[in-house]
């Protein structure tokens, strides 16, 4: 969180914090080029990228010019909070429809007015986006055009509403990277890696992506925490926007760890379930590990009255866990402890093959 009034200001925030600079050349796939050359469609991408962060930043500005919730942090209500923080979506959730809803021919997006206008009403239920016409204005002022908006609603009258903007290949790009592709949270942030061919996007490749959402040091140390395990067959990889789930290859396909970034930020949480098994031989493990397991284990899903506690016993002290989650925060981002982190996330991933065997 960077300290605004809004809940909704701090989510944009969040999503701005996730552009990463776009490569003067990659791959992209052939299929989402829509009639323009590789370079062609890598400048549409950039130019959009361009607009969609100048928005965010207005956005921060002058969320009321876009109709977001003003939810702040003193809001008690538990469905204002999440709608205030969901009202991120709305620029980028928009822009999906029109395309995911409309046809692309001559540099347009055209799309039948019924289909756009039951879509929206769909987002109002769904997402709780409302205020179509504010979200529409705002892109106009960015150099969008809207055939069948006057400023400040759509004309119901009309048959069709048609999608444009004044440098060509922007449509053409916008089209080929949100078609026929779920939202998600590297959607927002307009990340190249969307448009890559499958085959280039390995596992390697997805973490140095990660890896660019952090900065300086951290960006270091994550790259050395994937490359101290990625040989390992115990672990598999599963990248969902802004993280990295590390799970067991096992039937059950639990976490091990989980990886988040924001505002440039690390946080690395080990999910250690088993530890009773393994405990003894972490006691002589250096202090800026052991620190870990001095303190209650975090969780994010459940509160005092968890009926899966866990107890375990740390250099002869007890400590009462829940036992949903088992999520242990790394505080310490020194490059000497990566390898007591592989250990104990392979101790923890023996632990688990072994009880599954019995």
């Amino acid at each position: 969180m960077r300290g605004y009034q809004y809940i909704c200001q701090n989510a944009v925030q969040n999503f701005l914090d996730h552009f990463i600079p776009i490569p003067d050349n990659f791959n992209v796939n052939p299929g989402y080029l829509y009639g323009l050359s590789c370079s062609e469609f890598i400048q549409g991408l950039r130019t959009l990228t361009g607009i969609i962060s100048q928005m965010y930043g207005d956005m921060i500005i002058n969320p009321s010019a876009y109709g977001f919730p003003l939810a702040d942090y003193t809001e008690q209500n538990t469905a204002k909070i999440r709608d205030a923080k969901y009202s991120s979506h709305r620029l980028v959730t928009l822009l999906h429809t029109f395309v995911n809803n409309g046809v692309y021919s001559n540099e347009k997006i055209t799309v039948a007015s019924k289909i756009f206008l039951d879509a929206c009403k769909q987002l109002k239920s769904a997402y709780k986006i409302t205020n179509i016409g504010k979200i529409l204005s705002k892109m106009c002022d960015f150099g969008f055009t809207v055939d069948g908006f006057n400023g400040k609603n759509l004309d119901k009258k009309k048959t069709e509403f048609v999608l444009y903007h004044k440098d060509r290949n922007v449509i053409a790009a916008l089209y080929g990277y949100m078609l026929n592709k779920p939202l998600s949270e590297s959607m927002f942030s307009i990340n190249y890696h969307i448009v890559l061919p499958s085959a280039d996007l390995s596992d390697s490749f997805c973490h140095k992506i990660f890896a660019e959402y952090l900065s300086g040091d951290e960006r270091d140390f994550y790259i050395h925490f994937y490359e101290s395990l990625k040989d390992n067959e115990a672990i598999i990889y599963e990248f969902n926007g802004f993280s990295v789930y590390y799970r067991l290859n096992l039937k059950s396909r639990r976490y091990v760890a989980q990886c988040y970034s924001a505002n440039g930020k690390l946080r690395i949480d080990l999910i250690l379930r088993l530890i009773n098994h393994y405990s003894g031989k972490v006691v002589d493990y250096p202090e800026t590990i052991k620190t870990l397991f001095r303190k209650k284990s975090d969780c994010f899903s459940c509160n005092e009255s968890c009926k899966n506690k866990l107890i375990r016993v740390f250099e002869g002290e007890e400590y009462i866990d829940c036992g949903c989650k088992c999520n242990f925060a790394i505080n310490s981002y020194q490059a000497d402890d990566i390898e007591f982190y592989r250990r104990i996330i392979l101790l923890e991933a023996d632990a688990a093959i072994n009880k599954s065997k019995n």
